[in-house]
């Protein structure tokens, strides 16, 4: 019901590109917080990932607003949100540039953020949550608005802070989408984090040796992932999968990460 997506480089060694390494593109998506699958391609161009969901159809979706991912809603109908951690932080860098104009937007920001953490402090379910939001979050998102179009109209567009204002005023739809879908986030920080150790460790890996090397490097992240998300070891996991492989096991569906865990909870 819910899907979510990110991509960052991916370094990988190419011995005809005058640098010896070019840029591919890692993917992250994830379903119903609970499925991890990363897809390697050789770039960061839109097809790749209009490939995978072909044949698919998506309900909410939350990406951020880069046109790579026009094609969840063209190509696989999704609902698409946008990630208001990106709206926010534009209004952060304009603050941190001296601008204090920002001020009152990062303020009513803070507000928003602040419902949600309150819905999760109290283990709110999805239904319970989405009626926090139009109680709390709807005002305090109009109050954002008014502030929005009133800054529209004296902050020089090429500034920091007019290309923050320009990014949430061309977003907004899709930054409100979490007042009108129950099941959309607030941000794509889940997604981000869960890309964020591969950007860490990119720093001491350096690239990868070829193409292939990047899909099995892509392969390996999912289970992994997939298993933290659902509460498995993965070591365990592994390690019990591949004995019965070696036993002769040709059932995918006994072979999933679920079905270890629900086998694990009887």
């Amino acid at each position: 019901r819910f899907t979510a997506l990110d991509a960052t480089r991916m370094p990988v060694l190419d011995p005809l590109h005058p640098l010896g390494i070019k840029s591919g593109a890692l993917w992250l998506i994830e379903g119903d917080h609970r499925y991890a699958c990363f897809l390697y391609a050789p770039s960061a161009h839109a097809d790749h990932l209009r490939k995978f969901f072909e044949g698919r159809t998506l309900g909410s979706v939350m990406c951020d607003g880069s046109p790579t991912n026009n094609c969840v809603e063209k190509d696989a109908g999704g609902r698409r949100g946008g990630c208001n951690a990106h709206g926010r932080r534009g209004l952060v860098e304009a603050v941190r540039r001296g601008d204090a104009r920002a001020v009152p937007g990062l303020e009513l920001y803070a507000k928003i953020f602040h419902v949600d953490a309150e819905s999760k402090r109290f283990g709110e379910n999805l239904d319970q949550r989405f009626e926090r939001r139009l109680r709390e979050s709807a005002p305090v998102v109009a109050e954002l608005r008014d502030w929005l179009d009133l800054r529209l109209g004296d902050v020089e567009p090429k500034s920091v802070l007019g290309q923050a204002l320009g990014y949430l005023d061309r977003q907004w739809p899709r930054l409100t989408t979490f007042l009108r879908d129950p099941l959309m986030e607030l941000t794509n920080n889940e997604v981000e984090n869960g890309l964020r150790t591969w950007v860490l460790n990119r720093k001491t890996w350096l690239f990868l040796g070829h193409e292939t090397s990047a899909k099995r490097a892509a392969d390996a992240l999912t289970i992994l992932t997939t298993c933290k998300k659902m509460g498995i070891n993965p070591r365990a996991y592994l390690r019990d999968t591949l004995a019965k492989l070696l036993a002769g096991e040709k059932s995918l569906t006994s072979l999933l990460p679920e079905t270890y865990a629900a086998s694990r909870a009887e």
